[in-house]
């Protein structure tokens, strides 16, 4: 099984290389969603096999999906958890150049009464963790988190509400 686990974790590497060339090219506009699920004052971040940068569930919004089902879809393949959507709340929308494109991410984020039990498949996710907020400044992120973070430790010390630290795009 580890064998196959590392041949995936290269094909996903390869491939993903393959796209930040295509990426170069096309410079195209991605809309992906992310999910921040908080449990005792930790946060659940992951990294992927194809990149060194840590980040949330979450993955593209594929047409005709709303970013909350987009979020609950990648929730369940990516760590083999089912979100109850009526208590994720949606925070906003981080655009940022990444990668060679224009990446709309809109997040999330959701309080379970229970933190969940976490099952990675070691091809795509290789590594989730818990962190606190503190720890989180340590890490490699991927910029969209960076912003996320940097923003709610500065409200956190206002002592503000973190209620929509990202405001939406206004167009």
């Amino acid at each position: 099984m580890a064998l196959f686990n590392r041949s995936c974790q290269f094909a996903l590497w390869c491939a993903y290389k393959i796209l930040l060339v295509w990426w170069f090219v096309r410079r195209p506009n991605h809309h992906g969603s992310l999910l921040m699920i908080w449990s005792n004052d930790s946060v659940l971040l992951l990294r992927n096999s194809y990149q060194p940068l840590w980040s949330a569930p979450g993955g593209s919004v594929e047409k005709g999906e709303s970013s909350l089902d987009a979020v609950a879809r990648e929730c369940l393949e990516e760590i083999g958890v089912g979100i109850v959507q009526a208590e994720v709340r949606y925070v906003g929308d981080a655009e940022i150049l990444f990668n060679n494109r224009l990446d709309k991410i809109s997040i999330h984020e959701w309080n379970p009464s229970i933190k969940p039990q976490v099952i990675i498949d070691h091809r795509e996710v290789v590594e989730a963790r818990w962190f606190s907020l503190n720890d989180v400044s340590d890490l490699p992120l991927i910029p969209h988190l960076a912003k996320y973070f940097f923003q709610l430790k500065y409200h956190s010390s206002q002592n503000d509400s973190v209620r929509n630290i990202i405001p939406p795009d206004k167009k």
